[in-house]
């Protein structure tokens, strides 16, 4: 199998299962992971200044990424299952463009670390000789701030920061944006403790599990406002565009956040 796709159940946290193993590119335990992006980052309910520039014209949009809570208990469940943990830890980090990586770079990416032939040796490979494109693309960057696509050691699932290519792109989506990235972190944060090493399919069911329990009120609101803007004339729409394969999804976010026009 290639790649399993799942977009969670209420929600758009896009999942790739990689056949390269990328966890070479970062460093610590899930949760450390996630934490050490956290530090250099903005409170959940505080958007980036130069985001909120001009917003006073734009267009009401579903949802309040604000709003969303992190359920306090889930049914008991064994093995690789999500969990509830602190919602405090919830935080979204918007992230600067850097002009790292050619489209020929990015295309060469999907196909070495995600293409039917993708394995450690090719992933490693386009790892050694694209260093900075790679480092815009898979976090941590420089700083802690999160990339294109967000890699957890132990966790064979990686996650397309389609919340960030959305920022990006639309900042009168901001709202919507936040929501995304944070149904991604929260599912992150549900599976790692109990599926860190346990089999891909094991660990996309809990994603799948985590966007009803305890991440469900997140769900929600992304799927109202992703609705809104693959429905309206927002230009985030290519972010996350309805009937697209993965690999459009992560070349788009990659090129939004990464890439540098050539």
């Amino acid at each position: 199998m290639r790649f399993r796709s799942e977009k969670a159940a209420g929600g758009f946290a896009i999942l790739l299962a990689a056949c390269a193993s990328l966890d070479g590119l970062t460093d610590g335990p899930p949760d450390t992971q996630v934490d050490a992006a956290a530090d250099a980052t903005v409170d959940a309910v505080t958007a980036d200044a130069a985001l909120d520039a001009g917003r006073e014209s734009c267009p009401p949009m579903p949802g309040n990424a604000a709003a969303p809570t992190v359920a306090a208990s889930c049914a008991a469940s064994d093995g690789c299952a999500p969990s509830p943990f602190d919602a405090s830890v919830l935080q979204w980090r918007p992230l600067p463009h850097e002009s790292a990586c050619s489209a020929a770079q990015i295309d060469a990416f999907d196909v070495a670390c995600f293409g039917a032939d993708a394995g450690n040796a090719s992933c490693n490979a386009f790892k050694a000789n694209n260093a900075a494109c790679t480092k815009c693309i898979v976090n941590p960057r420089p700083g802690g701030d999160l990339g294109a696509i967000l890699v957890f050691p132990g966790l064979s699932v990686t996650i397309i920061n389609v919340g960030a290519c959305i920022a990006a792109i639309d900042p009168c989506a901001i709202d919507c944006a936040m929501a995304v990235q944070l149904l991604a972190e929260c599912e992150t944060r549900a599976c790692a403790p109990a599926c860190a090493g346990a089999p891909t399919i094991a660990q996309l069911d809990c994603f799948q599990q985590a966007a009803s329990c305890p991440c469900q009120a997140y769900s929600h609101v992304v799927t109202s406002c992703l609705a809104a803007l693959q429905n309206g004339p927002s230009p985030a729409a290519q972010c996350d565009p309805p009937g697209a394969s993965l690999d459009d999804n992560l070349k788009a976010a990659a090129k939004v956040l990464c890439g540098n026009g050539a």
